[in-house]
């Protein structure tokens, strides 16, 4: 009997170790899946940026060296003058870059059909590349006295002013698809210089010679409201929109008096009148004066002599952000990345 019960625990034990065996196999199997997972995964590489990468909101401009009657650039860099990257270099010309909406290309126009010409000579056409110089393609052809380009807020076109055949202050506004090149006609922009949409889209300034002076209009999208926003006793120009449509600067200039950049609200309610350090040369006219907004809205960013400086609107400091140096000496079309 005792023998007996003995085979039947023996029994009992070796039936349980068959069972707890593929247990095993599949925890083990499992463990080794999960290894080698980890494995994988520390293979692939990260898109992670890593804590020390340099980044910065990219200021871009075209520049030539004057005294050599050379052609003119595309240049990005640094608000603080580092990562200076020339995106073009060729012997046609390159100016007028403006960021896309979505800051991911440029617009540009070149002269460069055909054979090189002096500066600023022949016909240009409008060219898009991407935010490092990369795809760049021709988008107009046969188009001639362009003077203006200006992105839709959404991205969706670019307007270029063109000289009519009507005469050299006659112009046409024309409507171009960026991805198709295909070019049209428009009728719903105002007779002026220097247009600015608001980044909303439904606004649109600009500067006409209204009154004797070249004065800041303000008008909705659809044409109607149109109105004065500046002092008729000065010349003005060149309006831009802050970041959050909030507030439109311009410079300003009487004869006999420095340059000044007013501030206003939409509705032209006076914000403030910035006036210039006596170290910060302002020189040429208005169709010549260099500034944008800072992209946090803070702060307006001057073009002057060859550097590039920070007016600050809540302390009124002004400090020199970097001086362009060894760089041409003709500097142009200041774009800060939206």
């Amino acid at each position: 009997m005792r023998l007996q019960n003995f085979f039947i625990l023996l029994v009992v034990f070796i039936l349980l170790g068959c069972q707890a065996r593929p247990a095993d196999q599949q925890q083990n199997s499992s463990t080794t899946g999960e290894l080698s997972g980890e494995v994988q995964a520390e293979e692939t590489p990260s898109n992670i940026t890593e804590p020390g990468e340099r980044r910065c909101d990219r200021i871009i401009f075209s520049y030539r060296v004057a005294a050599e009657n050379t052609q003119s650039d595309i240049v990005s860099i640094c608000p603080d003058g580092t990562e200076k990257t020339r995106l073009t270099s060729d012997a046609y010309g390159d100016f007028m870059p403006a960021w896309s909406p979505d800051s991911s290309k440029i617009a540009f126009l070149s002269h460069r059909i055909g054979q090189p010409v002096a500066f600023r000579e022949g016909p240009e056409q409008l060219y898009l590349m991407g935010k490092d110089g990369e795809n760049l393609r021709q988008i107009t052809s046969g188009l001639t006295g362009i003077m203006d380009l200006i992105w839709l807020p959404d991205g969706s076109g670019i307007i270029l002013q063109i000289r009519s055949d009507q005469g050299e202050e006659t112009t046409d506004w024309h409507l171009v698809d960026p991805g198709t090149g295909e070019t049209s006609l428009i009728d719903w922009l105002p007779d002026g210089r220097q247009l600015a949409f608001s980044h909303e889209g439904d606004r649109i300034t600009y500067a006409a010679e209204s009154t004797g002076n070249p004065q800041i209009h303000i008008r909705r999208r659809d044409g109607t409201g149109d109105r004065i926003l500046s002092d008729a006793a000065w010349s003005h120009g060149n309006p831009a929109w802050s970041p959050d449509d909030g507030e439109i600067a311009f410079p300003s200039f009487r004869e006999g008096q420095p340059y000044t950049i007013h501030i206003v609200k939409p509705d032209g309610t006076p914000v403030m009148i910035v006036e210039f350090a006596e170290d910060v040369p302002i020189e040429g006219g208005l169709s010549d004066f260099e500034f944008d907004w800072a992209p946090d809205g803070g702060a307006l960013i001057v073009r002057a002599g060859e550097g590039l400086h920070r007016l600050d609107l809540e302390t009124g400091g002004q400090t020199t952000l970097f001086s362009f140096g060894e760089w041409p000496n003709e500097i142009s079309h200041l774009d800060w990345l939206p």
